[in-house]
């Protein structure tokens, strides 16, 4: 399969420009992740879980789902986007609709 570039794989994935354009607003940490997501994803997941260690939070979080949906864990993917979904249930509903959207898309993929 052809690598697509991230943003692209990110519109895809969401389904608009929004999220797209608020993940790459996002911290330099989560930037330097993203990038290396597209480029050799078992660091990144790595990285994100170290990150998650120091209490990255959020970020941290999404960068890990994107990573284990870019090596292929699916169900691993699905479990962090729902779990992100969940978290911004309250406080959040647009970000939570989005990420119930690629937990589904993660779960249907799996």
């Amino acid at each position: 399969m052809k690598k697509m570039s991230l943003v692209l794989v990110l519109l895809l994935l969401s389904g608009g420009a929004c999220f797209a354009a608020d993940v790459t607003a996002g911290s330099p940490q989560l930037q330097k992740c993203l990038k290396h997501i597209e480029e050799m994803p078992d660091i990144a997941a790595a990285e994100a879980q170290a990150w998650i260690k120091k209490n990255g939070g959020s970020e941290a979080h999404l960068c890990r789902a994107f990573a284990q949906s870019a090596r292929g864990m699916h169900e691993d993917a699905a479990r962090e986007f729902w779990a992100l979904a969940s978290s911004y249930d309250k406080t959040d509903a647009g970000r939570a609709v989005m990420m119930h959207n690629l937990a589904g898309k993660e779960f249907l993929a799996a």
